[in-house]
């Protein structure tokens, strides 16, 4: 039994969750993963899946296997990596893990450029509304705006945008435009709900006179920040949100800024990978990448993407 391999089969149909899919990936039968993995487990003397007729779990021992098996399989990669660097180009498979929002209006409008520079990586983009544990998750990249505490990553800053005040213009022509913040107590916003506490985050303005923080109650909130813009855009209330995601829909003329004496600096947006001693050629190349596109300290200039809007998409 070729151990190794037999660690990268588990890995692969943890992270597929399937047998058939894993097997696929691996381009060997299902069956054959089936019997590896097996042998894997009478070798170790422990389950490592919870095994069902539509799906597979990881058990307790499993969890912990998992875990170790990421961490030797990296290091071997960065091993070889570390010495092929400069004479193989960056290949395998990717995983980024990034918001709805960044995905379509960061990485979309850039990636075709970067598909023809590493055309050997294989990219994974993983849409998700919450923090993933980097090293646990079975991820390489991830995308996050605010402060990172986690000191087992190292985070990259890129480019700068504005916090922004927007609404429809049906939407002021019915409700009229609010002059200050605390106007919006009375109009109808379009809440962001925190997934970790349920709550809607507070809307938050600087101007000479200081900070404003403001809750308003406009009855709609959502977690995912593509279905708040969405909403804004059919006219349902207000919105506030980073200025990068409003650009294409300002210059359509499906939304209008408001509030503007009371534009500030949006949170930090960072790239960021697991802290390790080696970092892989992959991983490098394409947060080099992404660095370049949007630079540290300048503004966030998206380039033109011909992509449909998925904002105004319709079934």
């Amino acid at each position: 039994m070729n151990q190794l391999e037999c660690m990268h089969m588990f890995v692969e149909v943890v992270e597929r969750a399937s047998f058939s899919r894993a097997a696929i990936a691996l381009q060997m039968s299902a069956a054959k993963v089936s019997t590896q993995i097996s042998n894997l487990e009478r070798y170790l003397g422990v389950q490592l899946l919870s095994r069902t007729t539509r799906a597979c779990a990881m058990t307790e021992e499993g969890e912990a296997y998992y875990a170790h098996c990421k961490h030797v399989l990296a290091e071997i990669a960065e091993t070889e990596a570390l010495f092929n660097y400069t004479r193989k180009a960056p290949q395998g498979r990717l995983r980024v893990d990034a918001s709805v929002t960044f995905i379509n209006r960061l990485l979309l409008p850039v990636l075709g450029e970067f598909r023809e520079r590493f055309p050997a990586i294989e990219l994974e983009l993983i849409h998700t509304e919450h923090v993933f544990d980097v090293k646990q998750e079975g991820l390489d990249v991830m995308f996050r705006m605010g402060p990172l505490h986690d000191s087992g990553v190292i985070a990259r800053q890129l480019g700068v945008t504005n916090m922004v005040t927007a609404a429809s213009p049906s939407y002021l022509k019915r409700c009229g435009e609010p002059q200050t913040p605390h106007d919006l107590m009375h109009h109808q916003c379009i809440n962001y709900l925190d997934s970790h506490t349920g709550r809607s985050l507070p809307w938050e303005f600087e101007d000479e006179g200081g900070r404003i923080i403001i809750r308003p109650s406009g009855g709609l909130a959502f977690n995912q920040g593509e279905s708040r813009l969405a909403a804004a855009v059919q006219g349902l209330g207000i919105y506030r949100g980073l200025e990068l995601n409003l650009e294409h829909l300002l210059q359509q003329g499906a939304l209008k800024l408001i509030l503007n004496n009371w534009v500030t600096p949006s949170p930090p947006i960072y790239v960021a990978y697991a802290r390790h001693k080696h970092l892989s050629s992959k991983v490098r190349a394409f947060v080099d990448y992404i660095a370049e596109c949007y630079p540290p300290g300048q503004s966030i200039q998206i380039p033109h993407c011909d992509l449909a809007d998925p904002v105004q998409l319709r079934a």
